[in-house]
């Protein structure tokens, strides 16, 4: 009794496996298996943790080291919208929109809790936050938001660093 419960579990199992790539196939051009990885290299949350910030709501932190020049978040930038969906939006939905590349951003978690810094750890290249210097596990991730800021945004700064410039502008 118990080996047929199983081998029933079993084919259903492998039938679940089976629709999954084949949905995954149809809709994204690859196997299940080959989805799940690129997902997991691509959004590297493996290596970071969003948690209580000092800078102010919500900051991404290191869970590990990470070398000046290397990837810690791809960003991503299924969630473009116009110039014209931007400007109908209240300055509290534009909260998590970045501009990069002429391209409004409606930033996805983990990326859209890295905080502002006048003294940031990160930059923006490639819808991509790289370390422009050595990050230790447990530090704050920052980004330097004028490089991302969409056209005419001012915000105040809370980042409390010795370079603070009280006021961020694009």
């Amino acid at each position: 009794m118990r080996f047929g419960s199983c081998r029933a579990s079993t084919q259903i199992a492998t039938q679940l496996l089976i629709s999954a790539n084949v949905i995954c196939n149809s809709f994204f051009g690859t196997s299940l298996i080959k989805s799940a990885i690129l997902l997991n290299k691509y959004m590297k949350s493996d290596n970071v943790i969003v948690k209580n910030s000092n800078i102010g709501g919500k900051g991404v932190f290191a869970l590990r080291d990470f070398k000046k020049g290397e990837i810690i978040l791809h960003w991503d930038i299924s969630h473009i919208l116009s110039k014209e969906k931007v400007d109908e939006m209240t300055n509290d939905e534009k909260k998590y929109i970045s501009f990069l590349d002429n391209k409004y951003v409606i930033m996805q978690e983990p990326e859209k809790y890295v905080n502002h810094s006048c003294d940031p750890n990160t930059t923006a290249k490639n819808f991509c936050d790289v370390a422009i210097k050595n990050i230790k596990t447990g530090e704050e991730i920052t980004a330097d938001y004028t490089e991302e800021l969409p056209p005419n945004t001012t915000m105040k700064c809370n980042c409390g660093s010795r370079n603070c410039k009280k006021v961020i502008r694009s």
